[in-house]
């Protein structure tokens, strides 16, 4: 790889960096990001705790949207995921009906209510 002049790196701070993610957080009030299933796996380099990282760092909560939960509320929030919607078909619902009430009121009533582990 020295060859080639490239060196290695988490794929997802790669894509953040090209794409401008952190710039693009300048004033967002809410990030939704989203996993086929969020495990042990995740917390580990995945999308969306990298997400979440980067988030985190400007104060901005995280809503992650999965298929499949494994982890634990305590591990959730350990990676600064403030809530999650476990059912996509339901998120798919809920994200819209709620867009409409203006950035702030989704992040109060995910990021600060409702606790990691709860689907309601």
């Amino acid at each position: 790889m020295a060859f080639l002049g490239v060196q290695p790196g988490a794929g997802i701070e790669i894509l953040m960096d090209l794409l401008g993610f952190r710039q693009e957080l300048a004033g967002a009030r809410l990030v939704i990001t989203g996993e086929g299933s969020l495990d042990a796996q995740s917390l580990h380099g995945k999308a969306p705790v990298g997400v979440t990282g980067a988030a985190g760092t400007q104060g901005v909560p995280v809503v992650a949207v999965a298929g499949r939960t494994q982890l634990s509320v305590e591990q959730l929030r350990g990676a600064g995921i403030q809530a999650r919607r476990p059912d996509p078909l339901r998120s798919r619902r809920w994200i819209p009906a709620r867009a409409a009430d203006g950035p702030s009121r989704p992040g109060r009533r995910s990021a600060g209510r409702r606790p990691a582990g709860r689907d309601r």
